[in-house]
């Protein structure tokens, strides 16, 4: 399986970056907006059999679950998000209270209603979820659970004003 790194990089750099592979990794640079710049801590990485040791801005789990439900071709489809998700939840990895704050900042608000319904169908505690239903984009087209699977048997959930074009066995395979 190849290991691919996903790193953002400000949407106002127009110039298109090469992949990069460096020590078995792939890098593919995604251009992001700056209001996505949020949610990161600072650890240190070692390299070149450590030879050099550099302090990299990584993703922490709540917001890194965001970027997923924004892109999730960059983790490996809905189903891995939907995991990671409930794993992350169950193993105390992921703080529901954080996940939630972090969505209300994210400038993409089809994000609330994917997370919302995901974290319903989860059976995550109620209070925490009723924050949500407040900021679910009710304007527009109701954003699709899933960026890549077929629409054409997607039904609209109106609690959540999603369209949910994943099976129920593929949301829950996800567990």
């Amino acid at each position: 399986m190849p290991r691919l790194v996903a790193v953002a990089i400000p949407s106002d750099r127009r110039r298109r970056r090469a992949r990069v592979a460096f020590q078995g990794y792939q890098y593919r640079f995604v251009s992001r907006t700056r209001a996505t710049f949020f949610g990161a801590s600072m650890h240190e990485m070692v390299g070149l059999n450590g030879a050099a040791h550099v302090e990299v801005s990584i993703a922490d789990p709540e917001k890194a679950i965001l970027d997923a439900l924004d892109d999730e071709r960059l983790s490996g489809g809905m189903s891995e998000v939907i995991g990671a998700i409930q794993r992350g939840l169950a193993n105390g990895a992921v703080s529901p209270r954080q996940l939630v704050d972090d969505a209300l900042r994210y400038p993409n608000r089809g994000i609330v209603n994917r997370l919302g319904y995901i974290l319903a169908r989860s059976g995550v505690a109620t209070a925490i979820v009723e924050t949500l239903r407040g900021y679910v984009r009710r304007t527009g087209y109701p954003p699709y659970l899933s960026a890549v699977a077929p629409r054409e048997t997607a039904y609209r959930d109106p609690t959540w004003n999603v369209m949910v074009n994943l099976t129920d066995e593929s949301i829950e395979e996800g567990a």
